[in-house]
């Protein structure tokens, strides 16, 4: 007896080549179908709220609205949405911007049935797919990009050579001196140094305030 296709899935891609391939792959699992699919982000929008299916798989890159900005849309609207993009660019940075949105899943497009149906069925049972990152190390990625982010702004106020920028993003990492100087591979006297023209130019006379403005 065939199981009936109970969990239904919106598809956005803007090449229909693609797209075709991405129904066909969710179509061989035998409770998914793809209630609709869509080559734009505008699209996207009109689509999840008209069909409202139990995820979303998506490209980033989309004529007329981005997959980023079409998946803040839905979320803002529906803190439940469930979404997964497929995209070339499955970099920690992509995967950062996607999970800050409210996504649940970033996966390259290089991938095949197996891969993309278990991502499908992680995230609709609560789980986070992104590769490596998942809800015991989440964490990790967050802190690293919002330490540079903040790294980012200090050095534009404060004209910290990229040295300068490096030595806070590894003190927040928690290194010590000898840690950093290893990391760079420089000497240690260097690293001290660049602690302390860092600390004069940020007006900051001891360690603990400069690991505070690190984190």
């Amino acid at each position: 007896m065939t199981q009936p296709k109970t969990i239904s899935v919106l598809i956005a891609e803007d090449h229909k080549l693609v797209r075709t391939g991405f129904i066909k792959l969710i179509e061989e699992a035998p409770e998914l179908f793809v209630i609709a699919d869509v080559e734009d982000g505008n699209a996207l929008v009109k689509a999840y709220f008209e069909k409202l299916p139990d995820i979303v798989v998506s490209d980033i890159s989309m004529p007329l609205l981005s997959g980023f900005d079409a998946a803040k849309k839905i979320i803002s609207n529906d803190r439940g949405a469930r979404i997964l993009f497929l995209s070339m660019f499955d970099t920690d940075e992509y995967i950062y911007r996607a999970y800050k949105i409210g996504a649940k899943g970033l996966l390259s497009k290089n991938i095949n049935s197996g891969e993309l149906n278990l991502a499908i069925r992680k995230v609709l049972s609560g789980s986070l797919y992104f590769g490596k990152w998942n809800e015991s190390n989440i964490d990790e990625l967050l802190f690293r990009f919002e330490s540079i982010s903040k790294v980012n702004n200090t050095s534009a106020k404060f004209n910290l050579t990229t040295r300068e920028k490096q030595f806070i993003r590894l003190i927040a990492e928690g290194l010590t001196n000898q840690e950093i100087a290893d990391r760079l591979d420089i000497a240690k006297k260097t690293v001290d140094n660049i602690r302390l023209m860092t600390m004069k130019k940020l007006n900051i006379n001891s360690l603990p305030a400069l690991m505070k403005l690190a984190l």
